[in-house]
């Protein structure tokens, strides 16, 4: 699996199941928009979008310090 999917499925499943907010990867390939949360409170779906930028990297420290490389994922607002 590509270090892209991998990104955009831990960070998926950090929002469904860490917040229980509604997750749709964006299908087509766009710069800078890889996918869309919806804020939901309880049972009440908010109306507040997100637009997330996934971005999967190698961890230089990390790797300096222990000889291999790890993958983290994060999102910038």
């Amino acid at each position: 699996m590509p270090e892209r999917q991998r990104g955009r499925d831990h960070t998926q499943l950090a929002i469904q199941d860490e917040l229980g907010w509604l997750f749709r990867e964006q299908p087509t390939e766009d710069y800078g928009i890889d996918a869309h949360v919806e804020v939901v409170d309880g049972e009440d779906v908010r109306g507040r979008l997100l637009a997330l930028q996934i971005v999967v990297a190698r961890s230089t420290v990390h790797s300096r310090l222990t000889g291999s490389g790890s993958q983290k994922s994060f999102c910038s607002q």
